[in-house]
């Protein structure tokens, strides 16, 4: 359906047509950090709160002015039910969008919305708002920026008062349906993946019959270990040729040769670095989250050069299996115990030493059991992964029927049209015509005010 095409009685508008917008105010520092005040101001983050706890309205806020705080620096309340955004930054790009409750202040990285609930309720603009992305034409490619003009022309599909409240009930009504299966199939999710960790746990770290392997330190297991090579490369993934790899080519249980840069033609490749299948790769340096990532490399193009943030380690194999040894370094006692090791002054930036990492206690069955082990955590991963898809292909599909529903209600098909609504444009006409009045109105009574006190 084209911006001028749209069901009997709606009206083809654009959003400046209905709306006022209201820019955010640069609060002093000493006006931040106050609540119970007269007006609260929220910012970005508030608006990510109400949207990830599924609220369409912003919630509380640390953050408050006085009237005569506010009237300072002439911050304009915003009236009750306006819908607020970002402006600016990686939260425009992520679309998230709330409701005001009271009249209130956006501070300078947000935008608000505010159209007359006599002529659009203010839940139809804000389901409208989350399928119409703001920022396709946004400024900036680093930091991305929009203003009033960017969104002021965009089409917004106007239907009768009444049919906007039947739309909202019934999105509410379907999409409350389709969220909690939504959540069902995520806490499913989530069971998935606590069940394979603790198979992964329990495998390595228990016999058959229940008792424990005998330990040793993984500096015993070990014929080598080493790190690699990072000189400045060329931006960009190649498929060929010398390349360094990037540490997120070392994901848990996974490697992934294709995150590498090139090797600029006037460096001579450090040919005794490249990647060989069998090798144990182990992130030594790094924010947190990413210092002790293990994999194992099953199959490398050639010429991949290992980077110097991580470790390349090759074990005795009369004694442990590399691939067993992957299965207890990603076991999450053993990630736990990898955390200890590690050291720093922040999370930003730690490190995971080889004196350290040697003293790690690695359990160590026979061969035998190592290479059962491995066959057994293959094929219940297997099954496991099975249910994962399909997991994974129902919150696609919950998706897709999401906006579907969402596209099927501004298009005019989800609720019945009824005649004996007033229609839009004639509201809308009507609304315009008061405004008009009114202001009529007001300059009257400014004259008289004028001549009775010339």
């Amino acid at each position: 359906m084209s911006s001028s095409e749209v069901p009997a009685g709606w009206a083809s508008v654009t959003l400046e047509d209905v709306c006022d917008f209201y820019a955010g105010y640069g609060f002093p520092t000493e006006m931040q950090g106050r609540s119970g005040q007269e007006y609260p101001f929220y910012k970005v983050r508030d608006i990510s709160i109400a949207w990830t706890s599924g609220s369409r309205f912003l919630l509380g806020t640390d953050n408050s002015l006085s009237g005569a705080e506010a009237a300072s620096i002439r911050a304009k309340p915003l009236p009750s039910g306006t819908l607020v955004f970002a402006k600016i930054g990686e939260a425009l790009r992520l679309n998230r969008r709330a409701i005001t409750t009271v009249p209130s202040l956006i501070d300078n990285n947000t935008m608000g919305m505010w159209a007359d609930p006599e002529l659009v309720e203010p839940q139809y603009l804000y389901w409208y708002s989350t399928i119409t992305k703001f920022d396709s034409d946004a400024r900036a490619s680093v930091v991305p920026s929009i203003r009033k003009s960017d969104v002021a022309n965009l089409h917004f599909p106007l239907p009768p008062r009444a049919e906007q409240i039947r739309i909202v009930e019934k999105l509410e009504e379907l999409l409350s349906d389709l969220d909690a299966g939504v959540a069902e199939l995520k806490a499913a999710q989530r069971k998935l993946t606590q069940y394979r960790l603790s198979l992964l746990q329990d495998a390595v770290e228990t016999s058959g019959s229940g008792s424990s392997y005998a330990r040793r330190p993984l500096g015993e297991l070990v014929v080598s270990i080493g790190q690699g090579w990072s000189p400045k490369c060329e931006d960009g993934a190649v498929d060929s040729g010398w390349a360094v790899i990037k540490t997120t080519a070392i994901q848990p249980l996974s490697f992934d040769g294709s995150h590498n840069k090139k090797l600029p033609g006037n460096l001579k490749p450090r040919e005794h670095l490249e990647l060989k299948s069998g090798d144990l790769l182990v992130t030594r340096a790094g924010p947190r989250s990413r210092v002790g990532i293990t994999c194992l490399v099953r199959q490398a193009r050639s010429r991949l050069i290992l980077c110097d943030k991580a470790y390349r380690v090759r074990c005795d194999e009369s004694r442990i299996n590399p691939a067993f040894l992957e299965l207890v370094l990603n076991a999450p006692g053993f990630v736990n115990e990898i955390d200890r090791l590690k050291t720093g002054i922040n999370d930003s930036g730690l490190n995971l030493t080889q004196d350290r990492f040697f003293t790690l206690s690695i359990p160590l069955p026979s061969l035998a059991e190592q290479a059962q082990i491995i066959e057994a955590l293959a094929l219940q991963n297997h099954a496991i992964a099975d249910q994962e898809r399909a997991v994974a292909k129902g919150l696609e599909q919950a998706d897709a029927q999401r906006k579907n529903l969402l596209k099927a209600a501004f298009a005019g098909h989800l609720v019945p049209q009824n005649p004996s609504d007033e229609a839009a444009s004639e509201l809308l006409a009507r609304i315009r015509a008061a405004r008009v009045a009114d202001s009529a109105t007001h300059a009257r009574k400014r004259g008289r005010k004028t001549k009775e006190t010339a």
